[in-house]
């Protein structure tokens, strides 16, 4: 997959040209258009038994690998609202609440960069199920986990792991 570009302008369809400061502007409607992060998140859930709940991806990007469950953010909502929408999307997991984890960028060949807010979701309620875009769900115990999708995600089980092991 190659990145996408903004090329044309989305209001009147002119070619836009390269701005000054690395945007692109429409001389025709007189707007600027920039290639910023494509922002997303994931959410380190962690059992009774000290296990962290992954999901097996269902569909590109990495489909067939295991990640955390997450995505990306809608324009009606915050980053905690995403988290507890992705997480109830993919796992049928209900987040009682959500704590700021970190902050990690990750490289896309699609989107150029996402920007991913990850969270530590200590209460929840349900059974996880895999739903939408997850193959599987399940709990893994820290040392029998397997090779992640996203490095971003690795990022975050480390953090959580460091603040509250």
């Amino acid at each position: 997959m190659e990145r996408r570009i903004t090329r044309f302008c989305p209001y009147c369809a002119s070619p836009l040209t390269p701005a000054a400061d690395r945007g692109r502007w429409c001389s025709r409607c007189a707007v600027g258009f920039y290639d910023n992060p494509t922002p997303a998140v994931a959410a380190v859930v962690r059992d009774g038994q000290g296990r962290i709940l992954l999901v097996l991806r269902d569909k590109e990007p990495r489909a067939g690998e295991w990640s955390l469950p997450g995505g990306f953010i809608e324009i009606d909502e915050s980053p905690t609202e995403a988290t507890v929408r992705e997480l109830a999307e993919e796992t049928g997991l209900t987040a009682r609440r959500c704590e700021l984890l970190a902050v990690a960028d990750e490289p896309s060949r699609l989107y150029g960069r996402v920007l991913v807010v990850g969270y530590f979701v200590p209460e929840f309620d349900g059974a996880p199920l895999a739903g939408d875009d997850a193959r599987d769900c399940r709990f893994f115990a820290p040392a029998e986990m397997p090779r992640l999708a996203f490095r971003a995600h690795q990022q975050f089980i480390d953090t959580y792991l460091e603040k509250h092991s």
